[in-house]
């Protein structure tokens, strides 16, 4: 009863204290996260390993075994589940529920490393990749039109990727059907055998180029500075351009023997709005970002 009298007979006192406590209250409520499906981390991990052409039981000898063999060495697995498919093998890996979900990705990270030692010298890059309860991207964005190339779309669709890559609540930006630009040489039987040019010449031609070729270093006086010679593909013309037989008579140009055009890769998947040729931009966002 006495603290209720004190608080009635200071009322500037309880007014203050009740601002403070409401001022609190509002900041609290601004800090937090706004999420529909809030980021649950799972302890599970997947390794992915491709090399193309290889069959399902050589992947299990030459992929996945060099993988387990490594895993072994880890503390805290609790499974691990291996599919090997035409061109690739897949490995589900199960953390104990205990362990950290980051160190556990970094060691199983290592591992991997580790073990590609071993693989076939074509493997692609191993990729590990942490399991996430909600993969699902926060908003999609799809870019469509009627009247419109497919090379101004992807690149309208690129230019929106990036500025929406560098918000600071935007984790990343992934664009989903577009197609990877490529430039395609198909050779004139007629004309490699009217030159009399081999396979063999042409594939070390063009395995001699499109580098970059280090000269050595330059002693400046101020210390030492690394050369390198850049021999890279910067446009269709260089590659038309490139010499495959020199001769006092002349030089052989691969545009000599060959059609060399800029197009597109087979496309994998597509993307479309109301029936219509699209791109989408698959945004996800941090961590504790709000999704508003």
């Amino acid at each position: 009863m006495n603290l209720i009298n004190r608080l009635i007979n200071t009322p500037r006192v309880t007014l203050s204290i009740m601002l403070l406590v409401l001022f609190a209250g509002v900041m609290a409520r601004s800090s937090l996260p706004v999420e529909t499906e809030p980021n649950i981390q799972v302890p599970v991990a997947m390794i992915a390993v491709r090399h193309d052409g290889i069959s399902p039981e050589d992947g299990v000898r030459l992929l996945i075994r060099p993988i387990e063999k490594e895993l072994k060495t880890l503390a805290g697995l609790d499974s691990v589940n291996a599919t090997a498919r035409e061109g690739a093998v897949y490995l589900l890996v199960e953390f104990d529920i205990e362990r950290d979900v980051k160190q556990a990705i970094s060691e199983l990270r290592e591992a991997v490393d580790r073990a590609s030692a071993d693989f076939p010298k074509d493997t692609k890059p191993p990729l590990v990749k942490e399991m996430s309860a909600s993969p699902e991207p926060e908003v999609v964005v799809v870019l469509s039109g009627n009247d419109i190339a497919d090379r101004e779309l992807q690149r309208t669709a690129v230019r929106l990727q990036q500025v929406i890559d560098r918000l600071p609540e935007v984790l990343e930006a992934t664009i989903q059907g577009r197609r990877d630009e490529i430039v395609e040489v198909v050779l004139e039987p007629f004309k490699l055998q009217q030159y009399g040019i081999l396979m063999s010449e042409l594939s070390a031609a063009m395995a001699a180029n499109n580098l970059l070729i280090p000269a050595g270093d330059m002693d400046s006086g101020a210390g030492l500075f690394s050369i390198v010679v850049p021999a890279l593909f910067e446009t269709v013309a260089d590659i038309r351009s490139l010499p495959i037989r020199s001769t006092v008579e002349g030089v052989v140009t691969l545009g000599d023997i060959a059609s060399v055009r800029r197009t597109y890769r087979d496309a994998r998947g597509f993307s479309q709005l109301n029936g219509r040729r699209g791109i989408a931009i698959n945004v996800n966002k941090r961590a504790g970002a709000n999704s508003l």
